[in-house]
């Protein structure tokens, strides 16, 4: 049951953040995951792994702004509190947040300290600059999401 809760939950997830590209790229995304990728919209669920592979060949670095997106509409769709994920691994958080799901653990807090993550710990921001840069990231997607 919970697991049917969950992938259904990070679905409607990627869902939601496809969609925010538009009607038409949303479609051709799936398109492109399911030829190019192998990759099923209903398979997402099992194959995280692929998936964010898919979208860092696709996007580049512009991925990790859907891969935030995807998280954070996924943790408010299990009820989850987002409490700025700075995270360095979307297929870690994806995991740790299945494993908090399928536990029935009754954390309702998703945090850096919960998840262990830390922006510095990214081995893509080592330089004052990129740490700059992701930051002036993280604060220009959120104000998306929240408006």
């Amino acid at each position: 049951m919970e697991s049917k809760r969950f992938n259904d939950a990070l679905l409607k997830a990627v869902d939601f953040a496809f969609y925010s590209l538009g009607k038409s790229c949303r479609q051709a995304l799936y398109f492109h995951l399911r030829i190019r990728f192998q990759v099923r919209r209903k398979e997402i669920p099992e194959k995280v792994e692929e998936f964010d592979n898919a979208l860092r060949l696709i996007f580049k670095d512009g991925a990790f702004f859907l891969e935030r997106l995807i998280v954070e509409k996924l943790c408010e769709n299990l009820g989850l509190e987002f409490d700025s994920i700075q995270y360095s691994d979307f297929v870690e958080t994806i995991a740790r947040v299945r494993a908090m799901v399928l536990e029935g653990e009754l954390l309702s807090t998703v945090s850096a300290r919960t998840l262990g993550y830390h922006p510095r710990s990214n081995p893509r921001l080592h330089s004052g600059y990129e740490l700059g840069l992701y930051r002036f990231r993280l604060r220009f997607l959120t104000s998306f999401v929240t408006d």
